[in-house]
């Protein structure tokens, strides 16, 4: 029996940066509890769905939920590669590591994500320039190469030209990205890997800070830089987190950059 790829998800735990196992989440489909088969690597498949717009929930205890729409379209000019759609998980507070690590709550008024700077890894454009529209990118990695999917920021000649891209795969120093990009970059600007986090509905989120995030010597606190992005205009904002325990941030004020 000849199965139709409807779509697969490739989960991720966006606090360790690991694959999702099958066990820990379910696919719900227009509210209904759907049958997936699991691929290695986090890749959940679904299979045989009517076409047209369906509303796909991903449920966890480990994890928030996500719920994003998806149109099934069993055209032939519709690659394998166009139905994955990938998703970093924020952790919940029954995640294991959110009560042996550090974490924070905080409230960004009508943000449906936040990302968190990474200031680790080396990664830059390796291409005389990279264009608009372009949906693979050349990059030079001066350290450990990030594990995929990932989302990044790549940094613009102007912070206004700056961008969030997901890199969703790696061939012979040739990343692919999920979506083309937005702006024109040059070579030697910086890709600089981020954390999505999940809002709710009322702009907080929940955080759990990984182990690569050191407290500073002077204060004794984790420095977290903050990103929201709304129609392609970021802001920023700097915060500290208390190295033990939940620390709680209230409304966090962002800044626009330029």
């Amino acid at each position: 029996m000849v199965k139709r790829l409807s779509f697969a998800l490739r989960l991720s735990d966006g606090c360790l940066n690991r694959a999702l196992l099958s066990p820990e989440a379910s696919i719900y489909i227009d509210g209904l509890l759907f049958h997936h088969e699991y691929k290695n690597n986090g890749y959940f498949i679904v299979t045989d769905i009517p076409e047209g717009l369906h509303t796909v929930t991903v449920s966890s205890f480990k994890f928030q939920t996500e719920t994003l729409e998806i149109t099934v379209d069993y055209s032939p000019e519709i690659s394998a590669q166009q139905r994955v759609h990938y998703l970093m998980l924020n952790p919940s507070e029954k995640h294991p590591q959110a009560v042996r690590m550090p974490s924070v709550r905080g409230c960004v008024p009508g943000a449906e994500y936040v990302y968190i700077l990474r200031e680790r890894g080396e990664l830059k454009i390796a291409e005389d320039e990279a264009r608009a529209g372009n949906t693979e990118l050349r990059l030079f990695c001066g350290g450990v190469k990030p594990q995929l999917p990932s989302v990044f920021r790549i940094e613009g000649r102007k912070p206004a030209n700056s961008e969030l891209a997901t890199l969703s795969g790696y061939r012979e120093n040739i990343y692919q990205l999920a979506e083309p990009l937005r702006y024109d970059h040059q070579r030697s600007s910086s890709v600089v890997p981020l954390i999505r986090v999940r809002c709710g509905s009322d702009g907080e989120f929940f955080f759990v800070i990984p182990g690569d995030f050191h407290p500073k010597k002077e204060s004794g606190k984790i420095e977290l830089t903050i990103i929201s992005d709304s129609g392609g205009t970021q802001k920023k904002a700097r915060i500290e987190a208390e190295a033990v325990g939940l620390t709680r941030l209230g409304e966090i004020k962002m800044k626009k950059e330029g």
